[in-house]
């Protein structure tokens, strides 16, 4: 489930402590928005992820490049 992979994902972005580059899959972008934004599991679960695109994110701002 999404509430699986953001306990999996949850420690390792809080023990982030400088700039990192992530390569992963979708289903972690989205569980980075729902800790992030605190979107809801429902909205996340719909999102589109783009395959060709990088997301940045700053503090609590999320960006696609």
């Amino acid at each position: 489930s999404y509430q699986m992979l953001l306990e999996r994902v949850k420690p390792w972005f809080d023990a982030l402590d400088r700039h990192t580059v992530c390569v992963t899959h979708g289903g972690v972008v989205r569980a980075l928005f729902r800790m992030v934004l605190g979107m809801p599991e429902k909205e996340a679960a719909r999102l589109n992820v783009p395959h060709d695109r990088l997301l940045r994110l700053e503090g609590r701002r999320l960006e696609w490049l």
